[in-house]
Formats: structure tokens, sequence, C-alpha cells
């Protein structure tokens, strides 16, 4: 189900896309109105996000190369990093809610 960013609530966990993939997120604290307006409406802006997710190391082989890139994992256990998402604008799909 497809929800707004002022709808969102402390407990929530949504799935936003991002950089051609997904993250599965869990809301620690509920978004808040910032000082900054958009520039065509003038309507107030949402800060970033206080949320949690699973992040992970994970090696690439290209040819003889070995390679470590950081991914973001789109799953709802073991949230091991706390992040600050900015959600404004975005599809924000909400899985679960307390």
């Amino acid at each position: 189900m497809l929800i707004d960013i002022k709808d969102l609530k402390e407990g929530d966990e949504i799935i936003v896309g991002t950089n051609g993939g997904l993250k599965y997120l869990k809301v620690l604290r509920a978004p808040q109105i910032g000082k900054k307006l958009h520039w065509i409406t003038n309507q107030p802006l949402y800060k970033a996000v206080k949320c949690s997710t699973r992040r992970e190391a994970v090696q690439h082989q290209y040819g003889t190369r070995t390679y470590t890139v950081t991914e973001y994992m789109c799953t709802p256990e073991d949230h091991n990093i706390d992040i600050y998402q900015q959600l404004e604008g975005k599809k924000i799909w909400l899985v679960k809610r307390k």
C-alpha cells in the first residue's frame, strides 16, 4: 500500500526505491517538518527520517580482481545500522504497522 510521508508513524516498516534498488526501513522517529520550503509551491518540506536498515559488505569478483562493495539488503531481519533517509518526493510502500 502506498503511503505519504505525513502519514508515517514511529515503528512503521516501509520499502523505498533508491539507486536502482530497494531499501527495507523501519522508522525510528516520526517525520518532522523542516525549515525549508518547496521552491515552486512554498509548502514546507520534511526533514530526513531516522530509520534502521541492514547493510553488508559484499565481495564481487571480476576476472582476477576481487573488490568489496557495501550494499543495503532488502530484509526485515537483523537491522544493523541507523541512517537518516530523505523520503520527500519518493514512493513509500507501507509493509507493516504496529
